[in-house]
């Protein structure tokens, strides 16, 4: 649960990075650019040509990001099975999170 709730972090820290910082993925664009096909991916309509490879990079690229998040929140998901099946408290995942996220006064207790 702690490793995909880290994974998750990171990969939408990297996208806010990202959307904030353009110009700091514009190399990684470019050569994805490259791989896909470069200035000869093109669509012709009406007869005129339309590079398209740049928007098969960017379309790449964000389904890349969308699978990995896909995963992270999937792990979390999973790991928080495994300790509600393990523990016996059924409030014990929301302890470790509270516990975790550093809110040791707020954790809950099992009610009577």
């Amino acid at each position: 649960m702690v490793i995909g709730f880290y994974f998750a972090m990171r990969l939408f820290s990297d996208i806010y990075s990202g959307l904030k910082y353009p110009e700091r993925f514009a190399p990684t664009i470019e050569s994805w650019e490259r791989v896909v096909g470069g200035k000869d991916l093109t669509i012709t309509v009406a007869d005129q040509k339309y590079p398209v490879a740049r928007l098969s990079a960017i379309v790449i690229l964000g389904g890349g990001c969308w699978a990995l998040v896909y995963v992270a929140i999937g792990l979390m998901g999973v790991g928080a099975k495994i300790i509600s099946w393990t523990a016996t408290d059924r409030l014990a995942v929301k302890r470790l999170i509270l516990q975790a996220l550093g809110k040791p006064d707020k954790v809950v207790t099992e009610r009577s």
